[in-house]
């Protein structure tokens, strides 16, 4: 599946930490996380980035799931979102030591839709981890042809 191969080469490139080592069974605290939106690479149409996180907080933490995504238009209205995950098990948690960054890879097609016109392009990625409240970080990229998102698992 593409997401592998995703996740692989961004490894490779250093953009992206493995999981901490931690053997924290807190669950992170949603005020001790800090998501920013990145763009790596890719040119119109196939476009990769990951959801960059860091715990903030002094102890170390654990994520459990996926996160939910959507995307916000410009006018706050969120549009529908569909989020295609890698189809491999989620297990376990992951484990974020503090200010230790952790990336979690996706992929999406960019540019306008042939069928259905012009893409609007999000301003904001709204993002939410099972049992947490959901954060909101800025979209500085393309459209997102089809609202179309392609997610790696997050694990452990």
């Amino acid at each position: 599946m593409l997401i592998r191969a995703l996740t692989t080469a961004t490894l490779l490139a250093g953009a992206i930490t493995a999981p901490a080592q931690a053997t924290s069974t807190e669950i992170c605290q949603p005020d001790h996380l800090a998501i920013s939106m990145v763009r790596d690479a890719g040119q119109l149409p196939e476009i990769d980035g990951h959801l960059a996180i860091t715990n903030t907080g002094a102890q170390a933490c654990a994520l459990t799931g996926d996160p939910a995504l959507r995307l916000i238009l410009s006018n706050g209205q969120p549009t529908e979102t569909t989020v295609l995950h890698d189809l491999r098990p989620v297990e376990g948690a992951t484990n974020l030591n503090p200010g230790s960054p952790f990336a979690i890879p996706m992929m999406w097609q960019g540019g306008p839709d042939s069928i259905n016109g012009p893409t609007p392009v999000p301003t904001q990625l709204e993002v939410t981890f099972p049992g947490q409240p959901a954060k909101t970080v800025p979209w500085k990229h393309s459209s997102v042809w089809q609202n179309q998102l392609e997610v790696a698992p997050l694990h452990s």
